[in-house]
């Protein structure tokens, strides 16, 4: 019976960390796209500027 909750215990925690390291995972990839998002703006916004539109 001890064997089993040691074997349990393992697998949560190898399931544990994995959602959580996908979860970091996930955060960093949305924030790099958002900061993506803010470059490419603040180009369009040179550039329109450099236009003469704004």
């Amino acid at each position: 019976m001890t064997e089993l909750f040691i074997i349990g215990f393992i697998a949560m925690t190898i399931v544990a960390f994995t959602a959580i390291g996908y979860g970091f995972y996930l955060t960093y990839k949305l924030n790099t796209f958002r900061y993506s998002q803010k470059d490419a703006y603040k180009f369009l916004k040179k550039q329109r500027r450099e236009a003469g539109f704004m």
